[in-house]
């Protein structure tokens, strides 16, 4: 990774952004009916394969070290398509519903 990159203003502000919007919860955990704190912002499009989306908030993550870890295993076991939808309408339905969660607007149908 570029170290750089993670040092940077630009990084850590936008980081903080995703932490706030997240009131600093794991998002996939509250989607698994559990509340925890999250520990690692991921960039839910990586880096290396979106550069241009490395800044930009709504690719953006809040995951316990735990979730971070299965969520890459998952990306290299063949779901990262399917794995990424979820993330990317977990954080917008977080969203949506105030960053407060209700319910109906968070949960997500599981096919």
């Amino acid at each position: 990774m570029d170290d750089d990159f993670y040092q940077s203003v630009q990084w850590r502000q936008i980081r903080e952004q995703c932490i706030e919007l997240c009131c600093g919860l794991d998002l996939y955990s509250l989607y698994k009916g559990r509340i925890e704190y999250g520990y690692t912002v991921h960039h839910i499009r990586p880096a290396h394969f979106a550069p241009q989306l490395r800044l930009v908030q709504s690719n953006l993550i809040y995951l316990t070290e735990s979730n971070h870890k299965l969520i890459h295993s998952l990306y290299e076991h063949g779901q990262y398509e399917k794995t990424a939808a979820l993330l990317l309408k977990l954080k917008e339905n977080f969203i949506k519903g105030g960053n407060r969660g209700q319910a109906e607007n968070f949960l997500v149908k599981n096919d």
